[in-house]
């Protein structure tokens, strides 16, 4: 994952902020350089495009989700239920990749 530019003597952010469904999520960008996460994202990508069967390789995206929320993870979740308190696992994507697209831009 390629990190913010650094533009000549001034250092690049350790974080950024995405405003999810009126959340401020602060992102460490520190989380992108750690192999826990690359393996979770490798895993969840097989199972997409069907190269992983194993259905635990899946749910690694919750893992993803816990990790890039931090500690909003329960307030961006509470932005996407339903009326009967569901959280639809497309709108939980549709975060994370608007955080994913912000946050990492050129990865």
């Amino acid at each position: 994952m390629s990190q913010p530019k650094q533009t000549k003597g001034i250092p690049a952010p350790q974080t950024v902020t995405v405003d999810v469904n009126g959340v401020t999520v602060t992102v460490d960008l520190k989380a992108f350089d750690d192999w826990t996460f690359l393996d979770d994202l490798s895993r969840v990508e097989a199972a997409g495009t069907g190269e992983s069967t194993d259905v635990g390789d899946q749910l690694r995206v919750v893992n993803i989700v816990r990790r890039i929320f931090g500690k909003q993870y329960r307030a961006v979740l509470a932005t996407l239920a339903d009326d009967e308190g569901r959280i639809p696992v497309q709108g939980v994507m549709d975060a994370l990749t608007k955080v994913l697209s912000t946050a990492a831009p050129n990865s």
